[in-house]
């Protein structure tokens, strides 16, 4: 991998903005500045794309690509971007979330409220992780204790979410003065959701660019880019 190349060399990001960039640290014992124009970030996950980095960046004052931190944050928190789709009224599926403490306080009673108000399948999500880690579908009450345990070995706050049967499509969007969106592609599963493996190991799963929707991918374009 990257991490066993010849050459690295361990390094912080300085959050110094004199500094503007890396200081490493040779094998020699010497200490190196490292000028950095602009960062691209191509991380996953937490501590990758929650803001936190994109923080840091701020603080060393370093030109980056992408979301910024508040963005980043809210759309890693699940449970926090749907808190926000609800109070800008836009429509997504029903959902719940759960801390640690309250699941473990009243174990039943969480299940009993998440199944009264979701119903069957039920996806159950690590509030804070990406690439589908820790996610399950969720069909009955044992799976759906399951799918808890796992969700809580990745994170302290789980997300419920009801199962919506339809197209899934992604477009990235750039921008906001104005937003401008690429067009929609359609994720093609290969599993019985777009899971961790699906995405990156058995090279099954499809994007199919531009999107086949009823209707036309392009009315997707105003609802992506829309305030």
């Amino acid at each position: 991998s990257w991490e066993e190349l010849p050459g690295n060399m361990p390094c912080v990001l300085s959050p110094d903005r004199a500094d503007h960039g890396l200081i490493l640290f040779t094998p020699a014992g010497q200490v190196e500045k490292v000028h950095v124009d602009v960062v691209i970030p191509v991380l996953h996950g937490l501590w990758g794309e929650d803001g936190t980095v994109q923080g840091l960046l701020e603080l060393a004052g370093i030109p980056y690509v992408g979301c910024g931190v508040l963005a980043s944050a809210i759309c890693m928190d699940k449970a926090v971007a749907n808190a926000m789709f609800d109070a800008s009224g836009i429509p997504h599926t029903k959902w719940l979330s759960a801390t640690r403490w309250e699941i473990e306080s009243d174990p039943d009673g969480v299940c009993d409220g998440v199944i009264a108000k979701l119903g069957w399948p039920i996806f159950v999500k690590p509030a804070n992780a990406g690439s589908s880690v820790g996610i399950t579908k969720a069909h009955d009450r044992d799976e759906l204790k399951a799918a808890i345990r796992l969700a809580l070995a990745n994170d302290r706050k789980v997300v419920f979410e009801a199962f919506v049967d339809g197209h899934e499509v992604e477009c990235a969007v750039i921008g906001s003065d104005p937003a401008v969106s690429t067009r929609p592609g359609e994720i093609l599963a290969g599993a019985e959701f777009y899971t961790y493996d699906d995405k990156y190991k058995n090279g099954v799963s499809q994007v199919v660019i531009p999107a086949k929707l009823p209707g036309g991918a392009a009315r997707v374009w105003p609802a992506a880019t829309s305030s």
